[in-house]
């Protein structure tokens, strides 16, 4: 059985916290150093200037004697190579950005700044360095959302739709979901997918939540892999397609979704888009219980139970069934007081 789950320079200085290595301005996209530290640039320099030297002489030195030239080669390559070998430490071990100290945040903040109006509001959202505030984390949220900062978007339409420092307002989500997923954020592309998939803040409607589902999946968000997953299974929104549904499960779960992990062991199990494979499904719900998914423990404990593609273990069972009651799964309570009453035997 399957069980139920539950741009000014000082923005230069900015490092946003919780955000992909692709969006932080300046230093190097390499080894990810600032400006003013960048080993990739010293070596491009470096072979710059020795290649430019070579042209130099050999085309503009009327003498064109070697000795003089080779010296200087010799000279130029030994630095370059030095330089090299930095480049490629740089990339084994990628250094972090400085952090700006919340004076400057703030300072930067008080200026329009929207990466630094986003900074501090993850401050005093968290409570660090600061006195936890979410009304004022709400509100440097919303400042840097009105300067059009796409994660100011998505954060602004989290806050109205769990009501985190100001009243829940869904269509005020919505909004702010949509123009997230309009400035590409798959994040926001998931999250208004859920939006029209719930008829939350605006009209629920099937083929648009998938379609945000698919720009998202496509684009390596993990929830959206298995929503779309969801989808295609179900036949909502989209034609029913249990093959492509299993493929999207299976994307999700080899990413971490430990919930995709359950979905992609119930597609090995009982053989839907995918060759029945009991021991492939087993391992699936492994994975997923190891990761705490409270169904993949669920069915993990019952495969123990009945020694479906495991030896039968009463012992592991109990464990495992424990392990999702512990998280509040209610159903398997009977099962749980009956293996303890049994192995007291």
């Amino acid at each position: 059985m399957r069980f139920s789950s539950p741009r000014s320079c000082v923005s230069r200085r900015i490092a946003r916290v919780g955000l992909p290595s692709s969006s932080l301005p300046g230093g190097c996209a390499t080894c990810r150093a600032p400006a003013s530290g960048c080993r990739c640039d010293r070596w491009r320099c470096q072979l710059g200037r020795t290649l430019t030297f070579a042209i130099e002489f050999f085309f503009i030195n009327p003498e064109k004697t070697n000795e003089p030239v080779m010296k200087k080669l010799a000279e130029h390559a030994a630095s370059l190579r030095g330089n090299m070998e930095d480049y490629a430490k740089a990339i084994a071990n990628p250094t972090q950005r400085d952090q700006p100290d919340l004076d400057t945040i703030k300072k930067c903040a008080e200026i329009g700044d929207a990466s630094a109006q986003y900074q501090l509001a993850l401050h005093y959202d968290r409570g660090d360095g600061v006195e936890r505030d979410l009304a004022q984390a709400f509100l440097w949220f919303k400042r840097s959302s009105d300067n059009n900062y796409p994660y100011g978007f998505l954060a602004v339409g989290t806050c109205y739709a769990s009501g985190r420092g100001v009243a829940k307002d869904p269509e005020a989500a919505f909004k702010h979901y949509h123009q997230a997923a309009k400035a590409g954020l798959t994040e926001g592309q998931m999250r208004l997918g859920m939006a029209y998939k719930n008829g939350v803040g605006t009209a629920k409607d099937d083929q648009k939540a998938a379609g945000c589902f698919a720009k998202a999946a496509e684009q390596g968000n993990r929830d959206a892999m298995r929503l779309l997953g969801q989808s295609l299974a179900q036949g909502t929104g989209v034609a029913q397609n249990l093959e492509q549904a299993f493929g999207w499960y299976k994307q999700a779960a080899e990413a971490g979704d430990p919930t995709a992990m359950g979905l992609t062991g119930q597609c090995y199990v009982e053989g839907k888009g995918v060759t029945k494979d009991l021991a492939q499904g087993v391992d699936w719900y492994r994975r997923g219980a190891e990761a705490g998914d409270v169904g993949c423990q669920a069915e993990y404990g019952d495969c123990f139970h009945d020694g479906r593609g495991v030896e039968q273990d009463l012992r592991k069972s109990l464990f495992w069934f424990q392990k999702a009651l512990d998280q509040g799964f209610k159903p398997v309570a009977g099962v749980v007081a009956q293996l303890k009453e049994k192995l007291k035997e």
